[in-house]
């Protein structure tokens, strides 16, 4: 919940402190007995995944641990995306006008209590 809360105002420098204790040697001990995957000896699966929503809301978190591979980490959008589906084109289901323009910051401010000015 912290790293959400750091996510949410924008404090790179708490999101990388949050990471780095999540891979503490203590803390990658115990998190390897509960991984269900062949990678979970070389990689802290928690830690990528806070540290790839910080790089996809443009937060660029670094953190010195072989445990986030850095190679991992950056998000580019797509240069062309073909919809396989069909059906979908022919949905006349309407996708609210703010639902793409709420950023993760927002959201979770709105429960937190910090401000922040909406997109327009």
């Amino acid at each position: 919940m912290r790293f959400f809360l750091a996510l949410a105002r924008g404090d790179i420098g708490a999101m990388e402190t949050i990471l780095a204790e999540i891979c503490k040697p203590n803390n990658f001990r115990w998190r390897s007995k509960i991984g269900v995957g062949h990678a979970d000896s070389f990689v802290i699966r928690a830690a990528v995944i806070y540290a790839k929503l910080a790089w996809g809301h443009g937060y660029r978190v670094y953190v010195d641990t072989p445990f986030i591979p850095v190679e991992w980490l950056p998000v580019a959008p797509l240069a062309e995306f073909h919809d396989p589906y069909t059906f979908m084109a022919e949905s006349d289901a309407e996708i609210p006008s703010n639902w793409a323009r709420r950023t993760i910051r927002e959201s979770l401010c709105s429960y937190s209590g910090c401000s922040v000015q909406a997109r327009q």
